[in-house]
């Protein structure tokens, strides 16, 4: 392509490859391979009704620990969340995460939450800057980007797809 009217550049290569490195992040956490990626944070609890949650992509659990005793909450749906409003709870039992926050059900003020979740991706962008990627999928990693970069091209792509299929 380097010598093409069509060439490609690097800022254009790094892009289709984060586009790559998140097609496939999404593949394995789709496929129950969120522990992978998965990080925690600790939130205090204030009373608030929400708490803002930044870099979380999908959140995997939450769990409340009060007076070294470690309960895990379960998500509920919006349209239920009056079921779950207990004057006087010392301990959560439900959360929901909207948007960037996270909402605690029943609403307390004491302890902390452990929010286990996978963060978004960081795209790469200099040189240096390297991913953890394993088992093999660096190949459809590769393949993938090399498909979106022949996109600028009118090149037959099938060869390649029948081998990102096989991998």
């Amino acid at each position: 392509l380097e010598n093409s009217d069509n060439f490609l550049t690097d800022s254009e290569v790094t892009r289709c490859l984060n586009q790559s490195i998140k097609a496939w992040r999404d593949l394995l956490i789709e496929n129950q391979g969120q522990d992978f990626f998965v990080s925690n944070v600790t939130v205090t609890l204030t009373g608030a009704a929400s708490y803002a949650l930044s870099s979380v992509y999908q959140v995997t659990g939450v769990s409340h620990t009060l007076n070294n005793v470690t309960t895990v909450l379960t998500p509920y749906n919006f349209a239920d969340r009056g079921k779950y409003t207990v004057t006087g709870a010392t301990s959560p039992s439900k959360y929901r995460v909207q948007g960037a926050n996270l909402y605690i059900l029943p609403v307390i003020g004491s302890g902390s939450v452990v929010v286990s979740y996978v963060p978004y991706f960081t795209d790469l962008s200099a040189d240096g800057d390297t991913v953890e990627i394993f088992n093999g999928w660096d190949e459809w990693i590769v393949l993938d980007a090399v498909l979106k970069a022949l996109e600028k091209e009118s090149t037959d792509t099938s060869q390649l797809m029948a081998r990102l299929e096989r991998c």
